[in-house]
């Protein structure tokens, strides 16, 4: 097979795998971590319950194409090697819900001077919003 189908392949089967992923995640948002394994006789080997290398569970299935799965409320991941070609796939998730908020308001107005030269007394922020 030539490289430049090598690569499509790859792709088109890291885009499916990635698909699934985010189904999964959205039904349980559980954090997951896994390997997925092609081996030469076209069976699959799924290395589950331990961190392992992308490089390290190509090794262990004696597979060529292997996949690594990375799924959390942050986002999915899905890392693809197949020979000499690799792709990445990443989904970037933020979390709207926190423990936490990212500020506080205080109390207080700014006045008209310090709104229209951005200090207050002292020269202190007059915006009566603070970071946490």
């Amino acid at each position: 097979m030539a490289d430049k189908d090598v690569v499509r392949t790859l792709l088109e089967t890291t885009q499916h795998i990635f698909d699934v992923a985010q189904t999964a995640r959205d039904l349980d948002d559980t954090p997951r971590e896994f390997a997925l394994a092609l081996r030469p006789d076209g069976g699959m080997h799924f290395i589950m319950e331990s961190p392992v290398s992308i490089e390290g569970a190509a090794s262990y299935a004696g597979a060529r194409a292997v996949w690594k799965i990375r799924s959390s409320r942050q986002g999915v991941s899905v890392e693809g090697r197949d020979g000499n070609s690799a792709i990445l796939l990443r989904e970037a998730g933020i979390s709207l819900l926190r423990d936490e908020p990212r500020y506080r308001i205080t109390s207080g107005l700014p006045t008209s001077c310090a709104i229209s030269c951005g200090m207050g007394a002292g020269g202190a922020s007059a915006f009566p919003i603070l970071l946490a």
